[in-house]
């Protein structure tokens, strides 16, 4: 069999297609997918669902919060700057097709299924708010337009910078994300002001980046040193007390962090399974918090208690990563995913579950 056509059919095994705004690495004439970022977010929402999973066992007595303290602040330093950066990369390409395509293809891909998944949560939290460590009324399902429930902040500050960006250049925008870091010191961690203020930087960074086509590509020298960095400002922090991962004081780490995880991205890059879960975020992230619920309960019933600390955080988190995508599965199959904001349809491509025919240009190895 001819080398091009084995490469052809190897790669029309079943994937998932890209979002169109995700972008695509054209070198050589071939389209390829730059997977090194799917698996920056295989990475990323991995260690959202394992700091969740972490702060609800926390809460719930499971685990001891002096034990854990280290680890929740170091991971929320930079792995939600990550998801903003990331998100930034894909705005250029995105907006090429003009301001109101990009808003319209958002208002699908991230406020519907922030308005979706905000109301699903809300009404579950409520209905079983005996078993939820923060039980929610009804009444705060009304409120979503100004106040996003739990972790759903982030679709909420992610369509709004999307809408600045469309009409501010990336400059001067990075100018105002650099101020509003800045401005966003007073303001409690976690809550929506400190997020409004916090994030635009990161966001802004991987715009400009695009934009000027200097994507990041670090080298392994490089990401030692960013480690030792960061992993000194780390140090130093929890020395002096802090508690504030978002201070201006983290941001060294925030970037180290971000820096790490873009090499080990690109230095594992094509690692199917973290892939695969990187093009999942989206159902992962909207699902997790409450598969992690249901995992507590059917963990606490199993083994007549709770478990050890370890196998419940372990079990915990694998279960808030797995769930939601079964659960992905099972809408997809139902042809449901549109009505949950996780699909828009063969034009947008986004999570379609399809094969797709990447083709490799003449005499390219497979």
């Amino acid at each position: 069999m001819p080398p091009n056509e084995s490469c052809l059919r190897f790669s029309r095994s079943f994937r998932l297609t890209a979002d169109a705004s995700e972008p695509e690495n054209q070198q050589h004439g071939g389209v390829y997918r730059n997977t090194w970022q799917d698996t920056a977010k295989g990475l990323g929402i991995i260690l959202v669902v394992m700091g969740h999973t972490e702060r609800a066992l926390i809460e719930a007595g499971v685990l001891p919060k002096a034990n854990w303290h280290t680890f929740d602040f170091s991971i929320y330093t930079f792995h939600m700057p990550l998801f903003m950066f990331l998100a930034g990369l894909n705005v250029p390409r995105s907006l090429r097709a003009g301001a109101g395509p990009f808003l319209r293809g958002k208002l699908l891909t991230v406020v519907q299924p922030y308005v979706v998944w905000s109301v699903i949560y809300g009404a579950a939290m409520a209905m079983f708010s005996k078993f939820a460590n923060h039980p929610t009324q009804l009444a705060d399902i009304l409120q979503i337009g100004w106040h996003p429930v739990s972790a759903y902040w982030f679709l909420y500050v992610l369509f709004i910078l999307m809408v600045v960006a469309t009409v501010v250049k990336p400059r001067p925008m990075l100018a105002i994300a650099a101020v509003t870091f800045v401005l966003g010191e007073p303001f409690e961690q976690d809550y929506l002001a400190n997020q409004l203020l916090h994030f635009p930087l990161f966001f802004t960074a991987g715009i400009v980046l695009r934009h000027h086509r200097r994507l990041p590509a670090i080298s392994m020298p490089s990401a030692v040193l960013l480690a030792i960095v960061g992993a000194s400002t780390l140090v130093a922090a929890h020395d002096a007390g802090m508690v504030n991962y978002s201070s201006i004081m983290m941001l060294p780490t925030a970037i180290c962090g971000i820096g790490v995880m873009i090499w080990l991205a690109q230095t594992i890059d094509r690692t199917a399974v973290l892939a695969f879960v990187g093009r999942l975020t989206m159902p992962i992230y909207v699902m997790h918090i409450m598969v992690a619920a249901v995992a507590r309960t059917v963990l606490k019933a199993a083994f007549h208690g709770a478990p050890s600390p370890a196998i419940d955080m372990t079990l915990s988190t694998l279960m808030a990563l797995c769930g939601p995508i079964v659960a992905y599965g099972v809408l997809r199959s139902l042809h449901l995913l549109p009505f949950f904001g996780l699909a828009i349809g063969p034009r947008g491509r986004r999570w379609v579950g399809r094969p797709v025919p990447l083709e490799k240009p003449a005499g390219a190895a497979c």
